[in-house]
C-alpha cells in the first residue's frame, strides 16, 4: 500500500477510521490498526476518515475526539483530511478546524434527518470546506430504494 501511495494516480488514502458500533473489546485492536495505517499517510494525499460513534451519540463527539487525539500525534496539522459522512454540530466543526487547517466535511442525503444541532454544524462549515457525497449505495436520499452517484444533485438540494 505504501508503494501505491507514491503513485501520482492515487490521490487519497481511505476510507479509514474508527467505528464504535463494534463491540468495545475490539476498540483497542481497531485503534492499533488505524495507527498502523496512519504511518504511511503522505502529506500530499488526502486522508479520508470514516468515523462512526456509538448509536446513542448521534453527533459522534466521542469517536471524533478520540480520532483527533490520535491524529495529533501521527499527522501534520496541515494534513488534507476528508471527514466522510460528517454529522457533527458547530462544536465539532470548530474542534476539527482548530486542529487541522486542511479539513473538509462530507455531507450526504442524511442531512434530511439532521437534528437542529447538526444543521447548525453544517451551516458552520465554510462553503469552501463542504463536500457533497451520495455514499452510494448506502445512504438513500429522499427515502428511495436505490442510491447512485447520479443523485448528487439531490444531496445538494
Amino acid at each position: 500500500m505504501k508503494d501505491l501511495l507514491c503513485s501520482p494516480y492515487v490521490v487519497a488514502l481511505g476510507e479509514v477510521g474508527l467505528d464504535r458500533t463494534v463491540p468495545v473489546k475490539l476498540w483497542r485492536r481497531q485503534e492499533e490498526a488505524f495507527r498502523q495505517v496512519l504511518t504511511i499517510i503522505r502529506k500530499d494525499k488526502v486522508l479520508v476518515l470514516h468515523l462512526r460513534g456509538i448509536s446513542s451519540d448521534r453527533i459522534g463527539m466521542d469517536v471524533h475526539s478520540r480520532c483527533i487525539h490520535i491524529l495529533q500525534r501521527m499527522c501534520d496539522p496541515d494534513q488534507p483530511i476528508h471527514l466522510h459522512c460528517f454529522t457533527g454540530d458547530p462544536e465539532l466543526v470548530k474542534l476539527w478546524m482548530d486542529y487541522f487547517s486542511n479539513v473538509y466535511f462530507g455531507f450526504t442525503g442524511a442531512v434530511e434527518s439532521f437534528s437542529s444541532d447538526q444543521i447548525s454544524g453544517l451551516r458552520t462549515v465554510p462553503m469552501n470546506r463542504v463536500l457533497l457525497e451520495t455514499d452510494s449505495p448506502y445512504i438513500k436520499s429522499g427515502g428511495g430504494d436505490i442510491n447512485t452517484p447520479a443523485f448528487i444533485g439531490d444531496v445538494a438540494s
